[in-house]
């Protein structure tokens, strides 16, 4: 008892509460918690101190501001804090004397792209606005002279039904060649949207390994299909090989995607020109992709 009374208390503690946990996975945990002073929700993600990826997290969105990025907030170095879901208690452990990297951020409560995907919307226009809106920030990214290198559904969260933003920067990069061969071969990410060049542990790829992933989010923002049918098809659907019923609705969308899926990353559009081409679309003009 006399060692729990002299539990030194984390900042996480001091300057949240309502705390609750969101997710957990290998890059840490997620949980969600108000500021006393603000009263408003955030969320604050906890990750081992020593990870690269979440130092590299921190400085890449501390430098981005745009409408579909996840804002950045603060981060601190504390020990440990522990939620029990099951019961809604969380304190700080006394026994984990590692030190831990706490990111507050935005909260963006409507699940990921993800989640959206497994109820798409009937009308075509709505995953095409969500897209846009993801390019938008893709551009944006790469205006900054970053490449993402781990876009995928699971990463584009929905602040609202009709907003969405680009999160999980920790395999964030700069997009200059001269950069050391090994931060560029790791081959770390999600192999399921990773470019050829990725792959294949390339040691010079630029910011077009994110053009490729976007083509791929592109196919499932319009085509729905089973887990089983993504199992079966997707290499096909990499190597812009698509179904026959997806090519007669889409015949102008499946060029677009193939161009952005390109072995050749030098083909691959601009995230500006894909952007602008889905905006004259929604505006009710056709692709005229001869620009691309």
């Amino acid at each position: 008892m006399k060692e729990s009374s002299k539990r030194e208390t984390t900042r996480f503690e001091l300057d949240f509460e309502d705390i609750t946990e969101l997710d957990e996975g290998g890059y840490g945990r997620v949980f969600k918690a108000r500021k006393k002073l603000e009263s408003k929700y955030y969320a604050v993600k906890k990750v081992k101190f020593h990870e690269s990826d979440a130092k590299r997290e921190v400085t890449a969105l501390a430098e981005l501001e745009h409408l579909n990025i996840v804002r950045y907030y603060s981060s601190w170095t504390d020990k440990s804090f522990e939620c029990d879901t099951q019961k809604i208690i969380c304190s700080s452990s006394g026994e984990d004397t590692s030190q831990y990297l706490y990111i507050q951020m935005e909260l963006c409560e409507k699940g990921t792209l993800a989640d959206w995907l497994e109820k798409p919307a009937k009308d075509k226009l709505v995953p095409l606005r969500l897209f846009y809106q993801t390019a938008k920030g893709v551009e944006y990214i790469h205006s900054k002279n970053l490449i993402h290198r781990d876009l995928k559904p699971q990463n584009i969260f929905l602040a609202d039904e009709k907003t969405v933003k680009i999160g999980d920067f920790g395999l964030v990069t700069t997009n200059i060649i001269d950069e050391k061969p090994s931060c560029r071969t790791e081959n770390r990410g999600t192999k399921t949207y990773m470019s050829l060049e990725q792959l294949q542990n390339k040691q010079e790829y630029d910011h077009k390994v994110d053009i490729f992933s976007l083509g791929l989010i592109l196919f499932e923002c319009l085509w729905v299909y089973t887990a089983m049918e993504k199992r079966k098809e997707w290499q096909n659907i990499r190597r812009g090989k698509f179904i026959p019923k997806f090519l007669e609705q889409y015949p102008e969308e499946s060029l677009l995607i193939r161009k952005m899926l390109s072995d050749d990353a030098q083909k691959r559009p601009e995230a500006s020109q894909i952007a602008e081409e889905i905006e004259k679309y929604l505006h009710g003009q056709t692709y005229p992709l001869k620009t691309i």
